[in-house]
């Protein structure tokens, strides 16, 4: 009886050390797949790689705190917290402005009223405590009625956008990606190493960017009053649906038309701020102030005054817009010769 035992535990223990094995030679194969997939340029497939590797999927928390901070657990309480999140999410008061490229879009616009543009809006987690609503992003399901029109209007849309947004725009343009952008940065850093001069940037990016984004101050008025004027949106939670409400502010994340008008939002946006900004870095004889994707924005600078003054002027911009700086990622970056230092910004 003993011997049995004694043959079931070596017969356990080499499974298990069989089963170590074989995990450690399938992720040795799965990390080979994912560097040889980078050598190759295929960064889609390597990135799908990492994700089937890693494997980690974040839940929503069967409890979230309302404003006091006061925990629900009830679902009709949960979907009614969901409800005024994001009423007061997308919602905004001021009076909208009309900039001169509205007549040329109504130019080509039909002026016939769209399908009806009711949205749900799913709830993803993102990081941080899933007990806070601001710690979720907020997706809109728009119907294929809507999204036939609004494909429509993009087609008419893209072309004149790409005419205003600027070259240090890489965020949602064809042939354009961070990977660039981190290119460029890298590029523009050696030189200044290799010159032995002083180089300053600056990470920053908005607070709730798509969603706080105010579509009063676009530049697509028409886009507004077919598309964002009578939007209105439900929560869905739980196979329970939340009451209608109307969406003033922000962009649809799930919209065709959401990229394109936000890159020309945030295009009115740091030309207002360089205005009269004048920057000294420069490659190749041409002066760069920025690089950008999106609403990440790196702004580069040869002194401390000038990135102080960059940041100063964006800060007061943006906020007149409607949009805050998130400060827990403004940090800058001194790369001086023959060290590169980090710190938080004081701007």
């Amino acid at each position: 009886m003993q011997k049995e035992q004694s043959n079931i535990k070596q017969v356990n223990q080499a499974i298990k050390k069989g089963l170590i094995k074989s995990k450690e030679n399938w992720t040795e194969e799965r990390c080979q797949d994912i560097e040889d997939s980078l050598k190759k340029n295929n960064s889609k497939k390597a990135y799908q790689l990492v994700k089937d590797l890693t494997n980690t999927k974040q839940g929503r928390t069967p409890t979230i705190q309302d404003k006091d901070g006061n925990f629900m657990t009830e679902e009709q309480d949960i979907l009614k917290r969901w409800t005024e999140y994001c009423s007061e999410l997308y919602s905004y008061e001021t009076t909208p402005t009309t900039p001169s490229f509205t007549q040329k879009w109504k130019k080509s616009g039909k002026q016939e009223n769209g399908p009806n543009h009711q949205s749900l809006i799913i709830i993803l987690p993102k990081k941080g405590n899933l007990q806070l609503c601001q710690n979720y992003r907020t997706i809109s399901l728009i119907s294929h009625p809507s999204k036939v029109m609004l494909k429509i209007l993009l087609n008419q849309l893209k072309p004149q956008a790409d005419k205003i947004i600027a070259e240090e725009q890489a965020g949602f343009r064809h042939v354009r990606s961070s990977t660039e952008q981190i290119f460029n940065l890298r590029i523009i850093s050696e030189r200044y190493l290799q010159h032995q001069q002083n180089l300053y940037h600056i990470f920053v990016d908005f607070r709730k960017a798509f969603d706080r984004y105010n579509i009063n101050a676009s530049l697509i008025k028409m886009i507004k009053k077919k598309n964002y004027d009578k939007a209105t949106s439900a929560v869905y939670f739980n196979s329970n649906i939340g009451d209608w409400f109307r969406t003033t502010v922000g962009v649809r994340q799930g919209c065709l038309l959401s990229p394109t008008l936000f890159n020309i939002f945030i295009e009115r946006i740091m030309a207002d701020a360089l205005e009269d900004h004048e920057g000294t870095v420069s490659i190749g004889g041409r002066t760069i102030t920025n690089l950008r994707f999106a609403d990440d924005i790196v702004g580069l600078a040869g002194k401390v005054e000038e990135l102080a003054n960059l940041v100063e002027h964006l800060d007061k911009i943006s906020t007149s817009y409607g949009m805050q700086i998130n400060v827990k990622s403004k940090y800058a970056n001194l790369i001086v010769f023959p060290a590169t230092h980090t710190f938080l910004s004081p701007c």
